[in-house]
């Protein structure tokens, strides 16, 4: 069937109006206090002035730790105080973001570098305070350095791991195995370590990307070739397949997806903003219609804790703020642009014709035990008049038609309401 006949339905690669996609994908590190939290987002979300500049209303998301074994140190803000029971001064204002959707994101279960100590009975108190307020958390991000134990699908982790084996086939539980917890917790996406310098997931590599970046892809085709060899795998790593999200099977046997996020591990800091969006990227990212999770610690490289942003970083934000407004690119949460990826691998769409009306119906493809994603702001193809919902488990969920876009088509979406700013 042509692309162009007229019943032909299928979903848009990012909601309307939006060409392309970019996730500020931050981790907490550095950031002593919630004031300091605040401070960057009121840059990023909020609408007031502020030292910075005025606030760009950005939809940006964040990351938390609940615990931290450095309750001396200055950059440990954590939602229980130390590796207590008890509340921390910030505890309300992280539950608020939680609520909110703006913090997305378990940088694991807390800051456990340098000294160790985590145990699972700190994810089930965790798991317990989410629970209490009926919250869930959809992304996992790892942490710092070999003594956090917690961390997932890493060789020197054990957070995916139940038991272990000994060569004599005895058989033990593992002190610091979580990961069922988190899944309780409502963790869908992990970010284990990897990185890529291309501009733009979720499309094939093109020529220029190899002009651009020959030796980080040649390096990162040779590590799958060594790691096919060694039975670690497929040949093909994340970096050369190029997806936002891939599916994982972790140690446990879970199914998961595991991020690919964009940067690099030393320009990472609030400082190195200026080089990472840059007028170039950006345009590539909309000329190749891509999504992308920017790798940053906004913590590091700060002028001040109450001035986040040099002018140059502000200035870079203020860039990508404008390619926002222009509606080419979907500036969003983590969880909400992976969810959206998600949709558009999982997510098929029937056309149902009943004389003149035409309904769309959906059908999820399973993936392991996770359950099916929301639809909200779900954008699809369509050039019939369509009624005004879809049919889903038998029951209706609301779409609206959109206006032409640059591709000269109409679409539906399912409304996706923007995250309000909690802490303005």
């Amino acid at each position: 069937m042509a692309d162009n006949d007229p019943k032909k339905v299928h979903i848009r690669p990012f909601p309307y109006p939006y060409r392309a996609a970019l996730t500020i994908a931050n981790d907490v590190d550095r950031i002593g206090t919630f004031q300091e939290l605040k401070a960057i987002h009121d840059v990023l979300n909020g609408t007031k002035d502020t030292p910075c500049g005025p606030g760009l209303g950005l939809e940006v998301g964040d990351s938390f730790h609940f615990f931290t074994v450095h309750p001396q140190q200055d950059d440990t803000l954590s939602y229980f105080d130390g590796l207590t029971k008890r509340r921390s001064s910030a505890a309300s204002v992280l539950r608020e973001g939680v609520k909110s959707g703006l913090l997305d994101t378990i940088h694991t279960w807390g800051n456990f570098s340098q000294k160790g100590g985590f145990f699972r009975e700190y994810a089930q108190r965790a798991f317990e305070e989410l629970d209490k307020y009926n919250l869930l958390i959809p992304v996992w991000t790892n942490h710092g350095d070999i003594h956090n134990f917690q961390n997932i699908g890493r060789n020197d982790s054990l957070g995916d791991v139940p038991e272990h084996v000994s060569m004599r086939g005895d058989r033990s539980e593992v002190l610091e195995y979580h990961f069922d917890i988190a899944r309780q917790a409502g963790v869908r996406y992990i970010w284990i370590k990897e990185l890529t310098s291309v501009v733009g997931q979720e499309r094939s590599l093109d020529p220029q990307d190899c002009l651009d970046e020959a030796g980080f892809l040649g390096k990162s085709l040779l590590k799958g070739v060594l790691n096919k060899a060694r039975g670690e795998g497929a040949a093909k790593t994340l970096q050369v397949a190029n997806k936002l999200i891939s599916p994982v099977r972790l140690r446990d046997g879970t199914q998961a997806y595991q991020m690919l996020r964009y940067g690099y591990y030393d320009k990472d800091g609030s400082d190195s903003l200026p080089d990472l969006i840059t007028s170039k990227n950006l345009r590539r990212l909309v000329d190749i219609g891509g999504a992308m999770l920017l790798y940053v610690h906004l913590g590091k490289g700060r002028p001040s804790a109450e001035t986040p942003f040099s002018p140059e970083s502000y200035r870079a934000l203020e860039r990508l703020s404008h390619y926002a407004y222009d509606g080419d690119i979907w500036v969003t949460t983590t969880s909400r642009l992976c969810r959206y990826v998600e949709l558009r691998r999982r997510l098929q769409l029937n056309l149902n014709t009943t004389g003149s009306n035409h309904i769309i119906s959906t059908q999820l493809e399973p993936f392991g035990a996770l359950p099916g994603p929301s639809l909200d702001g779900l954008t699809f193809y369509c050039d019939l008049q369509l009624e005004d919902h879809l049919n889903v488990d038998e029951e209706t969920v609301p779409i609206v038609r959109n206006p032409v876009d640059n591709t000269g088509r109409i679409s539906y979406s399912v409304p996706l309401a923007p995250l309000e700013y909690c802490w303005q």
